[in-house]
């Protein structure tokens, strides 16, 4: 499931799903229902940053010598 990671042009939102989904199986299979996790995901293509994510997370900026969180 989390192989459609590779593909370089799917949606972000669309993989913070599939590794939803892929927790909440693994909590199932091992009887922990209330299983998860939280996440963090980038993507640079080009010029262009994308970030997503779910939880507690948080994904950081490093820019001109100062770290920023987004």
């Amino acid at each position: 499931m989390l192989s459609a990671a590779t593909e370089p042009l799917r949606p972000l939102p669309e993989l913070v799903l599939l590794a939803h989904e892929a927790v909440q199986q693994q909590g199932i299979l091992r009887d922990l229902p209330n299983m998860g996790s939280t996440l963090v995901i980038a993507r640079v293509v080009e010029d262009q940053l994308s970030v997503s994510w779910c939880g507690d997370s948080r994904a950081y900026l490093w820019r001109d010598g100062q770290l920023v969180r987004i």
